[in-house]
């Protein structure tokens, strides 16, 4: 696994913020972005991104701006119930592809695995832009930093014992964590007020 691995995956990466009036964020969570089909995809945990939550969130865009996530969700958590999966894709709208090209890297069709089921010998990196390391540094700028670690897919039997499916669930065990410091992302929550009304609003 090599440094490279790293920051092309967090380019593929964002923080998820949630808005606080009139012109403020806090750390949410993070989320994946895929591109494939002239389409842009954010992918997220249902716990996080769902039909409650999803039209507070925002996410860092080009030239310093905010973007709300505008287009059409799917969630495995429907409002006030339960998920057993905790996945969520949202497609945005094509109006605000602009604010989002340039400024991302997506994940391609021809960089999935589908139907991976791992091995105890693989490699993974989990990455992403916690809550704890999205720091304020002034009243508009944000530092975030990402968490690296490389894991180990854990054997079939501790599937078995938690009577979860190989197929849909992913169990790894901590390697080691990767200290150095790329990655981190600078963002401004300091809002045009008629951009952050259109973008809010639209």
């Amino acid at each position: 696994m090599t440094q490279n691995n790293f920051y092309k995956a967090l380019q593929c990466t964002t923080s998820l913020l949630e808005k606080v009036p009139p012109k403020s964020v806090c750390a949410a969570g993070s989320a994946v972005m895929l591109k494939f089909d002239n389409e842009i995809f954010l992918v997220s945990i249902a716990h996080l991104l769902n039909a409650t939550t999803w039209p507070l969130l925002t996410i860092p865009a080009k030239d310093n701006s905010m973007i709300n996530l505008q287009g059409r969700l799917i969630t495995t958590m429907p409002e006030g119930g339960t998920q057993y999966m905790d996945f969520s894709i949202l497609k945005f709208s094509e109006n605000m592809h602009k604010y989002l090209i340039g400024y991302y890297d997506f994940v391609s069709l021809e960089r999935i695995k589908f139907n991976y089921l791992p091995s105890p010998s693989d490699k993974l990196l989990f990455t992403g832009y916690p809550i704890s390391k999205t720091i304020k540094k002034s009243e508009n700028e944000y530092d975030a930093i990402p968490f690296k670690f490389e894991t180990n897919p854990k054997p079939d039997k501790i599937y078995e014992n938690e009577k979860l499916e190989k197929g849909c669930f992913l169990i790894s065990e901590y390697r080691k964590r990767i200290s150095d410091k790329s990655g981190k992302k600078k963002f401004c929550a300091k809002f045009d007020r008629h951009k952050w009304l259109r973008y809010m609003d639209s």
